[in-house]
């Protein structure tokens, strides 16, 4: 997969969509200058003498990528030579012979971090493959579920929450193909959402569940689902987590909190564009523990298992008010939620996909992710199973046969998620012998 890097067309944007790095040029009319025109402002040469171009390196993220690097990224450092009319030439010989080994180790300098700077932009932002629009048919909806009245009113959502609503799903890296395989096993995806910040849990579930294979009459398929981080450098971890395990979604929007329903919605697009052959899709955090062989099993043996999203169902939960998952009244007046699939791990009918795509394009997004899919399952005239055995907080007492006997365990540490899988499969090991 060939990845063309501008990091200068990415839209960088903040909860409410607003520029993160760089700031506006006019108010550093230098910076987006290229360096022979700042070098021979500054020094006041003629028109026509020789001034080397240099990059600038800027102070904002954002300057990487740019067609002179830092022009859109705030003032920076530019570097000139010892030419005719330059500053250099203009200094008393003796100084001029002693500041030589520092113009050396300077421009030697110079060349390692342009060589970087270089290599980085054209590794790590690559441009979004493809833009789509969701169409203009999102509007305010009243939901009942038999015991309650749920009404969303758009207006409110927009003026909250304007980007969750609007913004495009635009994908920087996709596995294309990814579900495309011959007739075989059925297909269970599992879409595990991350943070490229999350690398070392990402390398723990590779090593122990979250790997491609057949397991209990399943294909089973990792994706993990991940948005942007303002740090080029997990981006360029993402990039070559990418390129040698081909199990990565990203998109260009920011990483955070309200982010995760807009992720919940593009994830939707994608399945409905790309994966709607998966027999079923496993939904979980990069801080579970899942068990594919129970979870196989489970599917396979629960009846009509392909009617329901299986998942530790909460039934009308109550609505906060204050931290981290509060929701204003004015946005949302009511004191009880939708029936939702707690979030750290659950389950989806592949036949589920073009339902809940469909809802995804007229319903108001809610702020918080696992409300926004029951929202959905409502509005799509769907119905949940719940089970016990998906643990999403935590096990009660951290046992072996805790696992053994769970579908999910959630809020589980890298270091333990590998020690449980070596632990379980030599406990199976045993038992077979």
């Amino acid at each position: 997969m060939t990845l063309h890097v501008d990091a200068n067309q990415l839209p960088w944007r903040n909860n409410h969509q607003a520029p993160v790095p760089g700031s506006n040029s006019a108010a550093h009319p230098r910076a987006a200058l290229p360096c022979e025109n700042q070098a021979r402002g500054e020094a006041g040469e003629a028109k026509g003498d020789s001034v080397p171009v240099c990059p600038v390196i800027g102070k904002q993220p954002g300057s990487l990528g740019a067609g002179k690097m830092g022009s859109p990224g705030g003032p920076g450092l530019c570097c000139s030579s010892s030419s005719k009319g330059s500053w250099g030439s203009r200094l008393p010989r003796p100084v001029r012979r002693s500041l030589r080994p520092w113009a050396l180790g300077g421009s030697l300098l110079s060349i390692f971090l342009y060589s970087s700077l270089i290599g980085l932009r054209n590794r790590q932002l690559p441009l979004p493959l493809r833009t789509t629009r969701p169409p203009s048919g999102r509007h305010s909806v009243t939901l009942r579920d038999g015991t309650f009245t749920f009404h969303l009113n758009l207006s409110h959502y927009e003026a909250q929450f304007p980007h969750l609503q609007h913004h495009p799903c635009r994908e920087v890296i996709a596995e294309a193909g990814l579900c495309r395989r011959a007739p075989g096993s059925p297909l269970l995806l599992l879409a595990i959402k991350s943070h490229p910040a999350s690398s070392r849990r990402r390398v723990a579930l590779r090593r122990t569940w979250a790997k491609p294979g057949e397991m209990g009459g399943y294909w089973v398929q990792p994706l993990f689902l991940m948005a942007m981080d303002p740090d080029v450098r997990h981006i360029s971890l993402v990039q070559q987590e990418s390129s040698s395990f081909g199990d990565v979604l990203l998109w260009d929007f920011v990483e955070s909190h309200h982010n995760l329903s807009l992720k919940e919605r593009c994830f939707l697009h994608w399945l409905h564009e790309h994966c709607q052959q998966a027999a079923f899709v496993f939904k979980g955090d990069d801080d579970l523990f899942m068990n594919p062989k129970a979870l196989a099993g489970y599917l396979r043996h629960t009846p009509n298992a392909s009617h329901f999203i299986h998942g530790n169902i909460q039934h009308h939960s109550s609505v906060m008010r204050h931290g981290k998952y509060s929701i204003s009244r004015t946005l949302y007046p009511l004191d009880r939620y939708p029936h939702f699939a707690s979030g750290g791990g659950f389950v989806l009918p592949g036949s589920f996909i073009r339902p809940l795509y469909q809802a995804s394009l007229w319903l108001p997004v809610f702020p918080l992710d696992d409300v926004y899919l029951g929202c959905l399952v409502l509005a799509a005239g769907l119905s949940f199973a719940h089970d016990g055995r998906f643990r999403v907080w935590g096990p009660p007492k951290d046992k072996l046969e805790v696992y053994q006997e769970s579908l999910t365990v959630h809020g589980i540490t890298p270091e333990r998620m590998e020690v449980v899988w070596k632990g379980l499969w030599s406990h199976r090991r045993g038992k077979a012998s």
